[in-house]
């Protein structure tokens, strides 16, 4: 579980990306090859890969200056 400083763009190119998040009904949504996701910040996640392949993604981070692109202390999601 983490959450990002800043938002980030998420491109799966092969398998799926489970995604966990409150933010979803029943807390989850899988993406498959060809989706795209845009993460806000500062909200608790979970990324896994849950499917029978190799997952690949292209991720671009826009992260604020000084600040790490994942955040697992969650205390650190709130504020």
């Amino acid at each position: 579980r983490h959450c990002h400083h800043g938002q980030l763009v998420v491109m799966v190119e092969q398998g799926e990306l489970t995604h966990y998040a409150d933010a979803y009904h029943g807390g989850v949504h899988v993406y498959r090859a060809g989706d795209s996701v845009v993460e806000g910040s500062r909200y608790v996640h979970e990324t896994v890969n849950e499917g029978s392949e190799d997952l690949v993604v292209m991720v671009t981070h826009f992260t604020p200056e000084g600040k790490p692109t994942e955040e697992t202390d969650l205390a650190k999601c709130e504020q």
